[in-house]
């Protein structure tokens, strides 16, 4: 299995494909980002919070190697704490959001490269909905504004000049407007993207 990926890799490595990464592009695409984490407090509690998005965006090339974009993304959390004393209630906490923003990234690399280095900022807005569940209570629900910063980053795979493979590294600061509440956490993502028009190249000034 192992001398398969490599193979595949070096294939991918060696091809003469070039990125579509020049002025006047367009790209677009989608993925999906997955963080966990789980947690010990004071040996009195476990935190367990599995979070996920699926992000689609578009944007273009204002100048080569740069883009700017919009993107739009659902969001699920579900977070649970158990205590291991029973003078408290274990908690349970579910939400659902959409959010859009713009969005910035940048190929470090040459667009001959069909491996490439892309990072990547933006900001999403937006609303959740939300449900709290204590033991033995009711639920509760609550539709709250949301405002996301992100920062990612990672390799790039160029399948043929228009097609790419993207595994990224990211990091997320959630806010929830109006309250105290904010998230920060680390997550993996994967994902593709089309790259879309002919590009174009500028071409050397000569004088008179």
């Amino acid at each position: 299995m192992k001398s398969k990926l490599l193979a595949i890799f070096l294939c991918i490595a060696m091809s003469p494909a070039f990125s579509q990464i020049r002025r006047t592009q367009w790209i677009v695409g989608g993925g999906l980002n997955y963080s966990s984490r789980t947690e010990e407090v004071f040996g009195v509690a476990t935190i367990d919070e599995k979070q996920f998005s699926i992000p689609v965006s578009a944007g273009y090339f204002v100048a080569n190697n740069i883009a700017l974009g919009l993107r739009l993304a659902y969001g699920y959390i579900k977070e649970s704490i158990s205590y291991t004393s029973f003078y408290f209630r274990d908690y349970s906490y579910s939400g659902s959001s959409i959010a859009g923003g713009p969005f910035l990234r940048g190929y470090l690399l040459s667009n001959t490269s069909p491996v490439n280095f892309v990072v990547e900022t933006g900001y999403q807005y937006g609303h959740m909905e939300s449900m709290y569940q204590r033991t033995g209570l009711k639920a509760t629900s609550q539709t709250r504004k949301l405002s996301v910063i992100a920062i990612e980053a990672g390799p790039v795979f160029f399948l043929n000049p228009n097609i790419a493979l993207e595994c990224l590294l990211g990091y997320r600061n959630e806010t929830i407007i109006g309250s105290k509440n904010n998230a920060n956490a680390f997550y993996i993502g994967a994902g593709f993207q089309v790259h879309l028009g002919k590009g174009k190249i500028a071409e050397p000034k000569f004088k008179k």
